[in-house]
């Protein structure tokens, strides 16, 4: 590390930096030379050679500084375009995964209504109701079915929660002057954030445990489905 800060002046090809204050202290108060050279955008000062005060060897040290150019600047609407950019698309890869919790939710609901239609066909004509039928099943079945169909239900309430609120974040971003600020501070905007990410964790959570007590559903259904042509 190397640090100091003083006035200088210019002299030609060389500048002189008299020290107020210095990391190395035995500089401090002293002049130190600088010889400069200026090639196109790029400007370097070169010391003498010097002890270097971390390791005692002789050195000489080279900085070189570079001018930066207009487009390379950022300013704070730039940097506010650029975080719109970077939050669109961020939501438009958690609104695939949402998309395809949500279609699969909805698949997996009506998987057992296929499956089960020639049986809900004949209970229907026989004046039974769905509920009915699943009543007539044993309790760890219809607990089971239950279960899933509540917890894919809920898998796409909060698919279309996280769908609908993101419309609303991305709407809110383009009229803040500071939408990073705006959305990442407490007490302003954080809670958009917040509630998106809720949203999106209980939906895949949720598919998840709606897709595992579907799969047991079946299972124990066709199971005892077939335990009495076993016995005739």
């Amino acid at each position: 590390m190397l640090a100091y800060a003083g006035t200088y002046t210019f002299d030609d090809r060389k500048v002189v930096h008299d020290l107020d204050v210095s990391w190395n202290e035995s500089w401090t108060g002293t002049k130190q030379v600088r010889f400069c050279a200026l090639e196109g955008e790029q400007l370097s000062l070169v010391t003498d050679q010097m002890k270097d005060p971390a390791t005692g060897q002789d050195v000489i040290h080279r900085i070189e500084f570079r001018k930066v150019q207009k487009s390379e600047t950022r300013t704070p609407s730039d940097r506010a375009a650029r975080f719109r950019e970077g939050l669109a698309k961020a939501n438009a890869e958690y609104q695939k995964i949402t998309s395809a919790i949500f279609t699969l939710s909805v698949g997996l609901v009506a998987l057992p209504l296929l499956f089960f239609k020639d049986i809900f066909k004949e209970s229907f004509t026989q004046g039974h109701s769905v509920f009915s039928f699943l009543s007539k099943q044993k309790g760890f079945v219809v607990v089971f079915g239950a279960s899933a169909y509540l917890a894919l239900a809920l898998s796409i309430i909060f698919s279309w929660l996280y769908v609908y609120n993101s419309g609303i974040l991305l709407k809110k971003s383009q009229f803040k002057q500071n939408p990073r600020a705006y959305f990442y501070r407490k007490g302003k905007g954080s809670h958009y954030i917040d509630k998106m990410q809720l949203y999106f964790k209980t939906s895949a959570v949720t598919f998840a445990i709606g897709l595992i007590l579907m799969i047991v559903f079946l299972l124990l259904y066709t199971k005892i489905s077939a335990e009495p042509q076993k016995g005739s």
